[in-house]
């Protein structure tokens, strides 16, 4: 369950991140991960693993996926099996 107004918060984060404002996108993800947030997380590894803003990384993307996972992100659980 996500903080109150944290809805607001991933909607501007996703927004940034479609509009191509990466930078934005990803501060505000990792302002929210810090908390465990585990969409934050999910989205972070999808930044690493297409190179949205920071180039390809699949072992940082794959580190974010598992941090989403055990906080039950199901597309992370999906995405991090998909990586080996």
């Amino acid at each position: 369950v996500r903080p109150e107004g944290s809805q607001d918060r991933h909607l501007k984060a996703h927004a940034a991140c479609w509009l191509g404002y990466h930078a934005e996108a990803r501060s505000l993800w990792e302002k929210m991960a810090c908390t465990d947030d585990a969409e934050s997380l999910y989205q972070l590894g999808r930044m690493a693993d297409m190179g949205l803003g920071e180039p390809r990384d699949a072992a940082r993307a794959q580190a974010f996926y598992l941090r989403a996972a055990l906080v039950r992100q199901d597309a992370a659980t999906s995405d991090l099996a998909g990586a080996n």
